[in-house]
């Protein structure tokens, strides 16, 4: 049969607060948010964010749990930076936007190989990393 599996297609969060997690995603990382007017219309059950080929589902849940009641819904998920990307300048833009960095590695293993990664907390408190690879070769 071969290779099944090209690339993802989504990940999909169960959310409390769709409008801050957009306002996060969209407005404090740049991604291209997608059916913001459809959702306020009620024509879509939830909106998205668009990450390169793929989308970050932000469905709201009134009955999602708390982390403190005992439900990881995600370990953590990688937003690969552009190559362009300079850490010490992503590290004061996101200490602007008041983004707590959590975690960091200089040589952390990826999708691409190695490169230094920052580990931030949506407003919902799903761990994010946000990763460079200063050697590899443009997506």
């Amino acid at each position: 049969m071969g290779k099944l599996i090209r690339e993802p297609d989504h990940i999909a969060l169960s959310v409390k607060d769709p409008y801050k997690m957009a306002d996060f995603y969209h407005g404090v990382l740049g991604l291209e948010l997608l059916r913001e007017e459809d959702f306020k219309a009620k024509k879509a059950p939830f909106m998205s964010v668009r990450v390169g080929s793929m989308v970050i589902d932000l469905i709201p849940d009134k009955k999602t749990p708390d982390a403190e009641e005992g439900r990881q819904r995600v370990n953590h998920f990688c937003l690969r930076l552009e190559d362009s990307v300079k850490m010490a300048d992503l590290e004061t833009y996101l200490h602007e936007n008041k983004i707590v960095i959590t975690d960091r590695a200089e040589h952390n293993w990826g999708a691409f190989g190695y490169g230094p990664s920052f580990y931030v907390l949506d407003p919902e408190n799903n761990s994010v990393e946000l990763k460079l690879y200063p050697d590899a070769n443009p997506a």
